[in-house]
């Protein structure tokens, strides 16, 4: 058993396979949730009653990685709070506010991500674009203006960097993001003549 007592740290996409999954579940309640189950391969089945009677019963001392994880998938499929909310009153996923307090944590440790980081013979690419939602609206009340940026990597890596459980605000997250924006004025006049001397 690895049980992780701690919550002061996400777990990482290492800890969400099914050999970590079953292995947080104690050997006792492996056991006795084996016998309730009678398929062959009830596996699954196991580590997600079993994370979920463990979350139930210590709530506040540590995250179970299949709780948190649904969560955050489900909240990136659909959207929802009520489908959260309603997933963690049934004992399967943790609380909508633990997912938003997940994904602030996720990109205040992505700032942390340098171009030197990468490594050597990689190429790497900031892409940016924007959105508008509702421009022609008679007082000019609930538009929205969007932007959102991505680096892309190649060659492609798998980067397992732990998330730390903090509660940054909104305004340090959005102060992380800052890009500063440097212009390139080209010298014509050093051009041409660079060009036209022999």
């Amino acid at each position: 058993m690895s049980l992780k007592d701690s919550k002061a740290v996400y777990p990482s996409s290492v800890d969400i396979n099914s050999e970590q999954n079953i292995s947080f579940v104690p050997d006792s309640l492996q056991t006795l949730l084996r016998a309730l189950f009678s398929q062959n391969d009830s596996t699954v089945k196991v580590a997600s009653v079993g994370q979920a009677i463990i979350q139930a019963s210590r709530p506040r001392t540590l995250i179970a990685p299949l709780q948190i994880a649904l969560s955050v998938q489900m909240h990136h499929h659909f959207g929802s709070r009520f489908l959260l909310d309603t997933l963690n009153t049934l004992g399967f996923a943790s609380f909508y506010t633990e997912v938003q307090r997940f994904e602030l944590n996720a990109a205040a440790a992505a700032h942390g991500r340098t171009d030197t980081q990468f490594g050597n013979g990689t190429f790497v690419q900031y892409i940016a674009d924007n959105v508008d939602h509702n421009l022609r609206t008679l007082d000019g009340h609930g538009t929205f203006h969007g932007m959102g940026m991505i680096a892309a990597v190649t060659p492609g890596f798998r980067l397992d960097k732990a998330v730390p459980r903090l509660s940054p605000t909104l305004k340090e997250v959005s102060d992380l993001a800052k890009i500063n924006i440097e212009y390139y004025r080209c010298n014509l006049n050093n051009r041409y003549r660079q060009s036209s001397q022999p």
